[in-house]
């Protein structure tokens, strides 16, 4: 099983400009957490892996909290981490209801990175979106400065 796990992980490719773009949100004083839901084991593995975690201020794991999406104990968590309020924050995703969907229902602005996908008609939509996760965090970036 680890193995195929180390494979998995292995296998993911990071979208140019996404660290890039996480340390231009926080050099502009933004705060910022990844929430996976997921064992422990292969989100720190798959956050590893695309260099992610010096990028960010926290990281929480579901499995490892006890707690996941949509549960917005999960997201009130990652806040108290970053010493912040949920109100007043923002959830970027890529998946309309495991994110951006339980963002919204918790008071989280929202950002969609689409990957070229259309948004499911059922979903209210996102605050903003783009196609990837470096045009996501730059627009919020431009249009909410810290």
């Amino acid at each position: 099983m680890d193995k195929l796990l180390y494979e998995l992980v292995d296998s993911m490719a990071r979208e140019p400009g996404t660290r890039q773009a996480l340390a231009g949100a926080r050099e502009q004083g933004w705060k910022m957490a990844i929430v996976p839901n997921g064992t422990t084991t292969q989100q720190s593995l798959k956050i590893q892996k695309l260099g992610l975690e010096p990028c960010v201020d926290a990281v929480v794991i579901s499995e490892a909290e006890g707690v996941k999406k949509p549960d917005p104990e999960i997201f009130r968590l990652a806040a108290r981490r970053l010493g912040l309020e949920v109100n007043g924050g923002w959830l970027l995703g890529d998946h309309p209801v495991a994110g951006i969907a339980d963002g919204r229902a918790v008071g989280l602005e929202t950002g969609w990175v689409s990957r070229g996908m259309k948004w499911p008609e059922r979903e209210p939509s996102s605050t903003v979106t783009a196609g990837t996760a470096a045009e996501v965090i730059g627009t919020v970036v431009r249009q909410c400065p810290c």
